[in-house]
């Protein structure tokens, strides 16, 4: 009787599981006769959407039975998933070990320590703990790769509003010119074009368009310029930039025409204040200085470098030149009537007729004089000492 007594005691695992049925939880082996019998499984999560146990998941193996007279005490049920095993079987009978602990099911914790001590003779020892299942542990990530438990919700480790760490759900900070972004496992910024973050944590706060941030951080240009569109540095002296005609097409000898190619254009309406040149990619101060310098607006070659480098358009300074020679004859419209301004009078309005204009390119061999432009007929004039006043019309 007492055999079948343990056989009836570790059936109450093999409970019906089937949809919609609670999960029961293991029970405990039988007590030793010829041996102790084995804890029952624990039971396993319902595959179907039925009731789960009381605490939500399932159940923990039951314990081993105690050994009978020279066998060792029963294992301890498996536990089902995300819960421990069963203990280990009780006291081994005369001469044997005490029952293994039960392992744990697939994310659940390992198995206990085996049960009491084994006490039996000739030193045999107490049966070993359960070992641990798959995954083991409470701090186990049920989200799979790439993903955390962020408040009962599976979250990407990519996604800055809940931080770009795999062990936080703290949001990324945000900061000026820029949204924040994971970049190489920790929050960052994604920048605005024309923006850097080149102190870190601080956001986007560094223009790219200047030295010593030309296009990149810590990027200086040196004795060279940086293009405030191309954020690259290059020598002004030089066009790095097509030249632009001011025909667009010419008439050719045979009777047809000729279509040319990078035609002046310009934008006079995406910043205020400020004309970009389409084909240089230049950009100009549209209305030039009528009332400072000397009170009409005119400055020696000294007073217009600083004038630029002081000026203020759309919120930035900065940023603007006394242009070079080869820079302001590239907005020379050499396509208007004989005794009209030589400009774009449309994109550059208000532009006082037979004006002349310094440039920053003196003259080889000879520091005090400088080359300017003569907007009444388009010319280049050699030989203005720096020491007289002119117009001025920064560029950057």
């Amino acid at each position: 009787m007492v055999a079948a007594t343990t056989v009836l005691a570790g059936c109450n695992s093999i409970l019906n599981n089937q949809e919609g049925h609670i999960a029961p939880e293991g029970g405990v082996g039988g007590g030793g006769g010829v041996g102790g019998g084995s804890g029952g499984g624990g039971g396993a999560t319902d595959a179907m959407d039925g009731p789960k146990d009381s605490a939500g998941t399932n159940v923990e193996g039951g314990s081993g039975g105690a050994g009978g007279a020279n066998v060792e005490g029963g294992s301890g049920g498996a536990g089902g998933a995300n819960v421990e095993g069963g203990s280990g079987g009780g006291t081994g009978g005369s001469s044997v070990d005490g029952g293994t602990g039960g392992s744990a099911g697939t994310g659940g914790t390992a198995g206990r320590d085996s049960g009491p001590d084994g006490s039996g003779d000739a030193g045999r020892e107490a049966g070993a703990g359960g070992a641990a299942g798959a995954d083991a542990g409470s701090d186990a990530n049920p989200c799979g790769g790439g993903q955390k438990l962020c408040n009962g919700t599976c979250r990407s480790t990519t996604d800055p509003a809940f931080g770009c760490a795999a062990s936080s759900c703290t949001a990324c900070p945000t900061g000026a010119n820029g949204t924040p972004a994971c970049v190489q496992g920790a929050c960052g910024f994604s920048c605005a074009t024309g923006f850097g973050d080149c102190t870190a944590g601080s956001g986007c706060e560094t223009s790219l368009r200047s030295s010593p941030n030309c296009g990149a951080c810590n990027t200086s240009c040196g004795s060279l310029v940086c293009g405030y569109t191309s954020m690259h540095c290059y020598d002004p002296k030089w066009a790095d930039w097509p030249v632009p005609n001011s025909f667009a097409s010419v008439p050719m000898p045979d009777g047809g025409v000729q279509n040319l190619p990078n035609h002046h254009n310009y934008d006079t309406t995406s910043v205020a204040g400020v004309v970009i040149d389409n084909v240089t990619h230049l950009q100009w101060q549209r209305v030039v200085d009528t009332t400072g310098g000397n009170g009409m607006g005119l400055y020696t070659y000294a007073e217009a470098t600083v004038y630029c480098a002081n000026l203020v358009l759309s919120n930035d300074t900065g940023t603007w030149r006394v242009p070079t020679r080869i820079e302001l004859l590239s907005i020379v419209d050499t396509s208007v009537a004989l005794g009209a301004t030589t400009i774009d009078a449309t994109a550059f309005p208000n532009t006082p007729l037979g004006a002349f204009y310094w440039t920053s390119s003196l003259v080889a061999g000879n520091t005090s004089v400088a080359w300017d432009i003569n907007f009444g007929n388009g010319f280049a004039n050699q030989g203005d000492p720096v020491s007289i006043s002119n117009q001025v019309r920064c560029v950057r």
